[in-house]
């Protein structure tokens, strides 16, 4: 069942999506490498605000997770340490 599901690693990271020339907006993505897998995902701006919800989302995965990959965006040092 897929809320039993329980990845080894999680990657965090945000693609910039941009619709008919003008519409823009950030798809923040937690997702297994390994199995190629979506594990939680939001849709917004490139903010706290906006991050923070996809930590929320995550935080059933605390201390159950044995490595989350992050890149260098400077945002997620408020929310993962």
């Amino acid at each position: 069942m897929l809320s039993d599901y329980l990845p080894e690693v999680i990657e965090i990271d945000e693609i910039y999506v941009k619709l008919q020339g003008e519409k823009k907006f950030y798809g923040w993505l937690a997702y297994d490498p390994r199995n190629k897998f979506i594990v939680d995902f939001v849709v917004g701006k490139r903010d706290d605000d906006t991050l923070e919800e996809l930590f929320e989302k995550l935080k059933r995965f605390r201390g159950r997770v044995k490595l989350v990959l992050i890149d260098g965006y400077q945002g997620y040092e408020k929310f993962y340490h």
